[in-house]
């Protein structure tokens, strides 16, 4: 048996780890009661962690004030203090290091990501796969492969 965090309400409790991810998606929403609370939802693909449970699709909501570490990982700069000029097209693919951590808001455990760095996806090994004729299993004139 696992022992589960479980917290009710929008996003599951993801457990604390280091997690390199892949950026799929990014929305900005607003509060059902409140349309002035504006905060973005960050879709990644996990790419690699430390922990074997954790999902390989993962979500993490940011409002405005919390994106500058995300962003300068992203190699965005501050245009001015406390704001960035972005493109939410041009971030999906990028890469990030980061660890998940738990913080306290409002009084309920939520995720969040800490320590956020830039992270270059390695590219798989690329062989050389000779000439197409090459590819063609070899055939005793009996119809077996040759040895």
């Amino acid at each position: 048996m696992v022992q589960q965090s479980t917290r009710t309400g929008g996003f599951p409790l993801y457990p604390e780890c280091a997690v390199v991810l892949k950026t799929t998606g990014v929305k900005l929403k607003s509060k059902k009661d409140d349309e002035s609370v504006k905060f973005y939802v960050w879709d990644f693909d996990l790419v690699m962690t430390d922990n074997e449970e954790l999902e390989n699709e993962l979500q993490f909501l940011f409002f405005s004030s919390q994106m500058g570490e995300l962003l300068k990982a992203f190699g965005y700069e501050e245009t001015s203090p406390n704001k960035y000029d972005w493109d939410d097209e041009a971030v999906i693919g990028m890469c990030i290091k980061a660890k998940i951590v738990h913080e306290i808001f409002k009084g309920q455990t939520k995720h969040t990501l800490k320590e956020i760095e830039a992270y270059q996806e390695e590219p798989g090994e690329v062989v050389d796969a000779g000439e197409p004729s090459a590819w063609d299993e070899k055939l005793n004139p009996d119809g077996t492969p040759i040895k």
